[in-house]
């Protein structure tokens, strides 16, 4: 009763300043990231750690290479799975699959710029493949009222702007989800709109080494955490004391201390 988790240490000096994933070893993880329990249940069964610095440089370089074959000027995407694979940063995905107040814009020569809530460019600022954090792309009614075609407007000028600058006299813009007015506003620039979902389902289908002992961890912890709720259940509903709260009670602890392995990351 006496020992407060406040005064317990939360950094392992034994492991050095980085983490087996490669992210600091400083407890200030902004991204979602595994707890110690997640390591020690990969340690103990032997599974190698996706290198996460070496993953987000591996999707950004074949993002571009997807941009650049296509002879496109860039990518614009609302989808947030899209978001967390070409950033690794999320911001309430279940809220922004339907109410889109993030973008990504991923020029043909790299640069990628994130939009965001005003106060949430620390989201993203871990990874520093995301050149520009900014705000203004939440290009909806519940956010904008009657003036989100003014909101489009601004939003679709700081597209041309980036696009004009990092690729110069290309127009064509793939987008995969957007609003009607961020879309109509897009082409009152002169921009030639095109298909995004194409291009980063196909971009997403083929998996780099680091994704692959990503989603190995996912499915481990997934199984573990499973495997902890069947035994719990089978002892413990038999009895007449145990309910569906006291069960889910024992898996989610489990499923949350590996949030960030695999299929969390927008595979």
């Amino acid at each position: 009763m006496n020992t407060h988790y406040s005064s317990t240490r939360k950094i392992d000096p034994t492991r050095g300043a980085r983490l087996g994933d490669n992210t600091p070893n400083d407890a200030d993880r902004v991204e979602i990231g595994p707890t110690r329990l997640a390591y020690a249940e990969w340690e103990a069964a032997g599974l190698d750690l996706p290198d996460l610095q070496e993953m987000r440089r591996y999707r950004w370089q074949r993002l571009t290479r997807f941009v650049t074959d296509r002879g496109l000027a860039g990518l614009l995407v609302f989808d947030p799975l899209n978001i967390r694979y070409a950033t690794d940063s999320t911001n309430m995905q279940l809220w922004n699959t339907h109410n889109p107040f993030r973008a990504v814009l991923l020029c043909a020569d790299g640069y990628m710029v994130i939009w965001d809530y005003k106060n949430s460019p620390f989201l993203s600022e871990f990874n520093p493949l995301v050149r520009e954090q900014r705000s203004g792309a939440d290009l909806f009614y519940f956010d904008r009222g009657d003036k989100v075609d003014v909101a489009a407007d601004v939003f679709s000028n700081e597209v041309r702007r980036l696009l004009a600058e990092h690729a110069p006299g290309h127009t064509r813009l793939a987008v995969d989800k957007i609003m009607l007015h961020g879309l109509r506003a897009l082409a009152a620039q002169g921009l030639q709109i095109l298909p995004g979902e194409e291009l980063t389902e196909k971009c997403r289908a083929v998996k780099g080494p680091d994704e692959i002992r990503a989603m190995r961890c996912a499915s481990h912890a997934c199984e573990v955490a499973v495997r902890a709720m069947e035994d719990a259940a089978r002892a413990g509903v038999p009895g007449g004391a145990m309910s569906e709260d006291d069960i889910w009670a024992v898996c989610m602890p489990r499923t949350s201390a590996a949030a960030a392995s695999g299929s969390k990351r927008g595979c």
